[in-house]
């Protein structure tokens, strides 16, 4: 009999998850609570169900009602669903994370205490009560106010010391993070001001882990927002080697399960800061750079894993250079214009290959802007033999698309 996987979350980048379950020839069923989406959108009635996935008795509730029997539980490149897949996990016996992890990758907070409690260097961290604590750390050292409990970039602020801040702003900015949390809990976070990166680790205890460290491109009006990354990284071997190592003492104190994590890190002149850690593959195009580098599919892996099977293990790497990029939109309103380079002319010109490309909007469609990594309107990947070829080619094409 067929496998039956249910996908937590239908939007362009959970698409790999269903794309996996079509190679695995696996039945499967996909929940968002977007009726918009690409899921709902490319799959019948029968393979999609409008449930809010953030809320863990909705989808319960819905498993109920399918015709089968759901043997994994998977949710890929966004945090949204965790908590639900957890609580799926635990009510019908399925293989991955518990509630008991998931608290631990999905709030801050209470991953800033598990980093603690495993001695793991990590940005001094508060929980606030209300906004009136914020008085307390505006004239000391900048920090970093943010959602406990949200991702891609929603509800963050940058306090500089050398702003006047009022109580009606600081109470402005609580309310902002606050409003971006399921919890409604607010964190104040030290800022370290070093290099970021991040890494792939897809944990395994009784085969070999695979492991991959990234470089991350940085945008918009902070520069906080990812909007793409590549690799190899150009940091040193001493550096990767000690990641591997932060990343491997976490898991273990934390006695967090086999899977895939996506891992932030901020490296300072003397210091590696572990700043946050996913049990989830990562966003902004590492499902492709991972399948391009390593020859290894993170997320049809997962499933195998969640059902019980031996992880393939990768008899080659094809350590073929690569880059992703997201695309946004020049502005508010209503798409008038989309216009990019010729990806034939970009591929001779630069010597690289165009792996993925799409547009995801259409003239007529609306456009938000740029103010967090969920506003992107298409991506680009590509690889080289060399990685200076990648980097030319990305800014080449930066320069020649306008979509307004």
């Amino acid at each position: 009999m067929k496998k039956n996987i249910l996908i937590l979350g239908g939007s362009s980048p959970q698409y790999s998850a269903i794309q996996a379950c079509l190679d695995l020839n696996y039945n499967f069923v996909v929940f968002d609570g977007n009726n918009d989406c690409l899921a709902s959108k490319l799959l019948s009635n029968k393979r999609f169900k409008k449930v809010d996935i953030s809320c863990p008795n909705d989808v319960i509730k819905e498993i109920r009602k399918l015709p089968f029997k759901i043997d994994a539980c998977v949710t890929t490149q966004t945090d949204i669903g965790i908590s639900s897949l957890a609580e799926v996990n635990k009510m019908f016996g399925l293989v991955g994370l518990l509630p008991k992890h998931a608290e631990i990758v999905v709030d801050k907070y209470k991953m800033a205490l598990a980093c603690k409690s495993a001695k793991i260097k990590h940005p001094n961290t508060v929980l606030l009560k209300n906004y009136k604590s914020l008085k307390n750390y505006v004239n000391s050292v900048n920090y970093i106010v943010k959602p406990s409990d949200s991702s891609g970039s929603k509800g963050i602020t940058l306090l500089n010391t050398l702003e006047k801040l009022n109580a009606s702003k600081l109470k402005s900015i609580y309310n902002h993070a606050k409003a971006n949390s399921n919890q409604g809990k607010v964190i104040l976070q030290k800022f370290i001001n070093g290099i970021e990166f991040g890494a792939q680790f897809f944990y395994l205890k009784k085969q070999k882990s695979f492991f991959i460290v990234h470089d991350d491109q940085m945008g918009g009006k902070n520069n906080n927002i990812p909007i793409g990354h590549s690799m190899p990284s150009f940091l040193n071997k001493e550096i990767k080697k000690k990641c591997e190592s932060i990343i491997l003492k976490f898991l273990k104190s934390n006695d967090l399960p086999e899977g895939p994590y996506n891992i932030d890190f901020i490296k300072t002149r003397n210091t590696i800061y572990l700043l946050e850690i996913a049990a989830r593959v990562g966003a902004t195009g590492l499902q492709e750079l991972s399948e391009l580098y390593l020859n290894f599919n993170p997320i049809k892996q997962q499933i195998k894993l969640c059902l019980g099977q031996k992880v393939l293990q990768r008899k080659t790497k094809n350590n073929r250079p690569c880059i992703s990029r997201m695309l946004f939109s020049e502005k508010n309103g209503t798409c008038s214009l989309i216009k990019h380079p010729k990806i034939k002319l970009l591929e001779n010109e630069f010597s690289v290959k165009v792996n993925y490309f799409k547009i995801e909007i259409k003239i007529g469609d609306k456009l938000k802007g740029f103010n967090s990594g969920r506003d992107r309107v298409g991506y680009l990947i590509l690889s080289s033999k060399n990685i200076n070829n990648c980097f030319n080619a990305i800014k080449a094409f930066e320069n020649g698309i306008s979509i307004r």
